[in-house]
C-alpha cells in the first residue's frame, strides 16, 4: 500500500486531534482547503508545509518525500 501526501497530512491532523477547520485556522489556511489536500487535489505550499511539519514535529521531507510502501 502506498502512502500519499494526502493521507500524510490526514495522518498528521488524526495525530494533532484537530478537525479539518482547526488544523486550517493553525496554518493560515481555509477548511476547504485542508480537505482538498487531503482527498488529493491539490498540495500546500512550501510555507504551510514548513508550518504544518513544525506543528507536527516531523522533518519537512516526511510530506515532501516520494510516496512510501507499507512494510510487507
Amino acid at each position: 500500500m502506498v502512502e500519499t501526501y494526502g493521507q500524510r497530512v490526514r495522518a498528521i491532523r488524526a495525530r494533532l486531534g484537530m478537525t479539518q477547520k482547526q488544523l486550517g485556522e493553525a496554518l493560515g489556511r481555509t477548511r476547504g482547503m485542508v480537505a482538498s489536500v487531503e482527498i488529493g487535489a491539490v498540495r500546500f505550499g512550501r510555507d504551510t508545509e514548513r508550518k504544518l511539519a513544525q506543528l507536527a514535529i516531523v522533518p519537512r521531507d516526511y510530506l515532501t518525500d516520494a510516496p512510501l510502501k507499507a512494510a510487507e
